[in-house]
């Protein structure tokens, strides 16, 4: 009686960790997920950066400033942690009807202390409004409260050139593919409407 029941005790503890495992993609990053083609990319790089963003409030949810709702605001995202090299900026919402929502990407050159999104930019990208920049948060009515994540990636500078502003999602995949990543950080905000 004693070995079955500790059989079901270790089933359902398999099956509540599987649950958990797909619920959040099985990254390091815990609940928030981290877009499946970069999840490959990462690797074993160290989640060492610090990235804030002035757009998320003490209680985590974006203020509706920086949404649809609001005035669209860029916010200031500051990335702490790297070293000469390149930082990617990545934003993004995992939780979009049609699946991930790219609302930004940006790359900036780091000198080894923090680096400022949108004032040290060098590029940015297309997002999935068809827009170059940031576009932000935009939930249909009525969802649940979406997740909106700042990825950053420090990559080591390896003297290539760097895309030009108008830059794909595919194309900045393709620069991260071809680089080495030193490692990353994330910060998360939810919103909805």
């Amino acid at each position: 009686m004693k070995k079955h029941l500790l059989f079901a005790a270790l089933a359902v503890i398999f099956v509540v960790l599987v649950v958990i495992f797909l619920d959040t993609g099985g990254e390091k990053s815990g609940s928030v997920p981290i877009i499946k083609e970069l999840r490959r990319i990462l690797g074993d790089a160290e989640q060492g950066l610090l990235v804030e963003v002035d757009a998320i409030g003490d209680d985590g949810v974006i203020s509706p400033e920086f949404t649809c709702v609001g005035i669209n605001k860029i916010p200031k995202v500051t990335v702490k942690g790297a070293g000469q090299g390149i930082i990617v900026l990545i934003m993004y919402d995992p939780d979009a009807p049609s699946g991930t929502f790219i609302h930004w990407t940006a790359i900036a050159k780091s000198y080894g202390d923090a680096v400022e999104f949108p004032r040290d930019a060098v590029a940015e990208g297309v997002n999935d409004f068809g827009q170059v920049g940031y576009g932000g948060p935009c939930p249909p009515r009525g969802d649940k409260p979406h997740r909106y994540v700042f990825l950053a990636l420090y990559v080591a500078d390896v003297g290539r050139k760097l895309p030009s502003s108008g830059f794909s999602y595919e194309e900045l995949l393709g620069f991260i593919k071809d680089s080495r990543i030193v490692s990353w950080g994330y910060t998360a905000g939810v919103f909805s409407r």
